[in-house]
């Protein structure tokens, strides 16, 4: 055993120097640039292994911090939509002292700011950042960052309702755009989505005429992106939005025939006719009178959401169910119109509700972080003394392994002095039981407990193993040895005949009072005075051994009876009581014996 032991510790110990080796030795496999690589591979689809990386790599120094805040602010914004999350890790590398000297970092940053600030509904913030990033990029001659942060501005603007300022610096963003057009480095791609967001600024004031007067120059962006070999998928969605926006305006116009133009244009493309894109056939339709298509489209569109999406979002609201309540307003059902409204007006509330529950999420997750970087310095602290701990480990295993084998040593003894400790109370017990058929046999109880009693006066001076058992459990229970006439002894013997015949000690309620009732001329003190001058114990201790003694019988034979359950069928008002007194008396519990019993019987029957 001793030999197990030692070989048991010198290989754990090894395996953990091993370990540490290895990982000392692996962290400067790594490199930086293959571990940004991972993390922007993984980030969307397993962002929780992602974020693991990057904490590993902090604790380790792998890479800077601004590069870890930097895929973390990503992470936390493309996979979990936690915009105030991502901003906070941005605004960790803005306040960086070394980003504030670094121009190309810091307008990175100030990009990331920006825009988080405008989709968490910032403007102010989102103005804030971008004029500072607009400022350096003028600066350094970076045309393309100044016509980003010029745009940022006017979405920022526009979220604020200050249409003007928002139209104004988004016609210096494409003058900009067109600029770099002729330089051979701008995109068409950033040129459309610029115009659409022009055309939403306009739409929000409902000023269908000067997003219609934008129609050709939007075409135009459009095709030159088309041209330029830009994502096909991506060219046909811009393409949809665009007659879509179109064809609304039309429509809100009352000039139905030219929304037609614009409808037959969405009818040929596949993207009108996918569940969530069917809505943008609805503005026509619902103007022109055409409404069971309308309701079939409207109803294939919700259908799409209910099953597929989260309702409970802008998009819903201000698209299917707006549709749905222009439609209801169009056919004349203003009481269905006024209850989609309550409906869109319910969505809105949830809407504010939930992000109300996300900014709390999101300010838990950042005080996490806070607590994060904290323990992560106590970290990089515990790997420097990390051979101290491999050691500390060891010994801690050493002990573990010491503690559990003296554990199992001790249970073993335990085990086998319980064992002995039962073979004992089974060895009485048959002795007992012994005695009792003999009385029997011979014919009279009362006369085979007199020849018992004048044995055991001759033996009283020389206690065997019995008196464990049948022993008082103090001094002062024992009764005095005296002198007892004929009649009292009788009297005594034979209630305890009729006691232990009729097996009167099951009921808990027995007591003197009940016993000297069930013998003629028997009083209370004459029990008193020789019950223990007869049996050699008190009565209660007497009625307490014959309970014992049958409890013994019931948890060798009645399995299925709980402890609990023997104790009432034995005679004791409680549970708790007859633990303590069978303890007292067997040096074991009630359900030690009862397993060691089950288990003996297990073993017989294999």
């Amino acid at each position: 055993m001793t030999r197990n032991f030692l070989l048991t510790a010198i290989s754990i110990f090894l395996l953990l120097t091993a370990c540490s080796e290895n990982r000392r030795e692996n962290a400067g496999i790594v490199t930086a640039e293959a571990l940004m690589d991972t993390v922007r591979a993984i980030h969307f689809t397993q962002p929780e292994r992602a974020l693991h990386l990057l904490d590993s790599a902090e604790e380790r120094g792998l890479l800077s911090v601004n590069d870890i805040n930097g895929l973390r602010a990503i992470t936390y914004q493309n996979a979990y939509n936690q915009t105030r999350v991502a901003q906070y890790y941005a605004e960790r590398i803005y306040y960086n002292p070394e980003t504030r000297e670094d121009t190309v970092t810091l307008i990175k940053t100030l990009k990331m700011l920006s825009m988080l600030a405008y989709k968490s509904s910032q403007y102010s913030k989102g103005v804030t950042y971008a004029n500072e990033g607009n400022l350096l990029a003028h600066s350094i001659g970076d045309k393309e960052a100044e016509a980003h942060f010029l745009e940022v501005v006017g979405s920022c603007f526009s979220g604020m309702h200050m249409q003007q300022q928002a139209l104004a610096y988004y016609d210096e963003s494409l003058l900009i755009q067109y600029d770099l057009i002729k330089e051979g480095k701008g995109s068409y791609s950033d040129i459309v989505y610029t115009i659409f967001e022009k055309m939403n600024t306009f739409l929000g004031d409902k000023d269908y005429d000067s997003v219609i007067a934008l129609a050709d120059d939007c075409e135009n962006a459009l095709k030159n992106m088309e041209e330029s070999g830009e994502d096909k998928t991506v060219v046909e969605t811009r393409y949809a939005d665009f007659y879509y926006i179109l064809e609304m305006c039309h429509s809100e116009k009352g000039e139905i025939a030219k929304a037609k133009d614009y409808y037959d244009k969405l009818r040929t493309m596949e993207l009108s006719y996918t569940p969530q894109g069917k809505k943008r056939l609805l503005p026509y339709l619902i103007k022109s009178r055409q409404f069971a298509l309308a309701k079939e489209t409207l109803r294939d569109a919700k259908h799409f959401f209910v099953q597929s999406m989260d309702t409970v979002n802008s998009y819903y609201a201000n698209e299917i169910l707006f549709f749905e309540k222009e439609l209801e307003k169009e056919m004349g059902q203003h009481d269905a119109a006024m209850s989609t409204m309550e409906v869109i007006m319910a969505v809105k509330d949830s809407i504010a509700n939930r992000e109300r529950d996300l900014e709390t999420t999101e300010l838990s997750i950042m005080y996490d972080t806070q607590n994060k970087v904290l323990l992560i310095q106590e970290q990089q602290e515990m790997l420097e003394r990390g051979r101290i701990f491999v050691w500390i480990v060891v010994v801690a295993l050493l002990i573990a392994i010491a503690v559990i084998t003296i554990v199992v040593y001790y249970n073993r003894v335990i085990y086998q002095k319980n064992k002995a400790n039962i073979a004992t109370i089974d060895e009485l017990m048959a002795l007992k039981h012994e005695k009792f058929v003999d009385r029997r046999i011979a014919g009279s109880g009362i006369a085979g407990r007199k020849e018992e009693r004048n044995v055991s006066e001759n033996e009283k001076n020389a206690p065997t193993s019995a008196e464990n058992v049948y022993a008082p459990a103090s001094a002062e229970d024992t009764p005095a040895s005296a002198q007892i006439d004929t009649e009292s002894e009788d009297k005594i013997l034979k209630l305890m005949d009729l006691i232990e015949k009729d097996m009167l000690f099951r009921d808990a309620s027995f007591d003197r009072n009940k016993a000297v009732a069930l013998i003629p001329g028997l009083t209370l003190r004459t029990l008193s005075s020789a019950f223990g001058k007869v049996s050699g114990v008190t009565f209660p201790r007497y009625l307490n051994n014959l309970r014992l003694d049958y409890s013994l019988y019931l948890l060798k034979y009645k399995e299925n009876l709980s402890i609990e359950g023997i104790a009432l069928e034995s005679g004791f008002a409680n549970r708790q009581n007859y633990y303590r007194l069978f303890s007292e008396r067997f040096s074991i519990t009630p359900a030690e014996y009862k397993r060691f019993k089950a288990d003996e019987k297990g073993n017989e029957e294999e």
